[in-house]
């Protein structure tokens, strides 16, 4: 179902390891397998516009979102864009949609 990682090239800090303690490497490379395969389900929810990118282009699409945080009357309040708030409430549906079957 998933095809070869190129770990360098797609993102996941995954071409080299941080310690030279085996066990420890070992939980690192799995974490990293467990985050590109969770990133290769999520993609699949995407619109079809986004589901090519990278999770580079993905994390800089979806959460670096210009807003305001306005707090009033005991309750704060991010203002975004309609339009992010529209694709997050399509993305949102589409995994319940997905949960379901």
């Amino acid at each position: 179902m998933f095809g070869v990682v190129q770990w360098s090239q797609n993102g996941f800090n995954m071409s080299y390891l941080p310690t030279s303690d085996f066990e420890a490497n070992s939980f690192y490379f799995a974490i990293g397998t467990l985050a590109y395969n969770l990133f290769l389900l999520f993609k699949q929810i995407l619109d079809k516009s986004l589901q090519h990118h990278t999770v580079k282009t993905i994390r800089y699409k979806l959460y670096n979102i210009a807003g305001k945080v306005i707090s009033h009357a005991r309750e704060t309040v991010l203002k975004v864009n309609e339009q992010f708030i529209e694709l997050l409430q399509n993305i949102r549906a589409k995994a319940y949609q997905m949960s379901l079957e």
